[in-house]
């Protein structure tokens, strides 16, 4: 895969390499701060890539990694046995904010999704960020049904 390129974006598979620079955009305040140790990020890279559909993705411009995004293309039974798509994870570094990359991933994500015939791509995203919410709206997503969650005690 080639991946989408703009002027200053190419967008391609994450290798196990990439993984510092992922860990800085997910520490960022804007993502909670919702982070891991590297070595915890390495076992889940590898089991990423494991799972068949399931892939992360990095952006970069002049050689650095300054977004990144998750994309799941789940098999369905039902919808006639049409795959769905779910994009998560999508961080994008404060500096480059505003400049179209967080476009460019989502716009890659649909590309994805339509290559793999999906019905739908969907995401999720906190309620408490009204400006994220105003972004995916911009970029055709509506809000549909709920999304509900559950916290699961952790063991240990």
């Amino acid at each position: 895969m080639t991946g989408t390129r703009t002027p200053q974006l190419h967008i391609r598979a994450a290798g196990e390499h990439d993984l510092g620079a992922i860990l800085a955009l997910y520490a960022q305040p804007e993502m909670d701060g919702a982070s891991t140790t590297p070595e915890r990020a390495r076992e889940v890279f590898r089991e990423i890539a494991r799972t068949p559909g399931y892939t992360l993705y990095v952006g970069e411009s002049d050689g650095n990694v300054v977004a990144t995004f998750a994309l799941m293309i789940m098999p369905n039974i039902g919808h006639c046995a049409t795959p769905a798509g779910v994009l998560e994870d999508i961080a994008v570094a404060p500096a480059c904010q505003g400049q179209g990359i967080g476009r460019a991933l989502v716009a890659e994500a649909m590309r994805l999704c339509a290559l793999a015939g999906c019905y739908k791509l969907t995401l999720s995203s906190n309620m408490r960020r009204a400006a994220a919410h105003a972004f995916y709206e911009r970029l055709g997503f509506e809000r549909h049904g709920y999304s509900l969650r559950i916290d699961i005690p952790q063991r240990g």
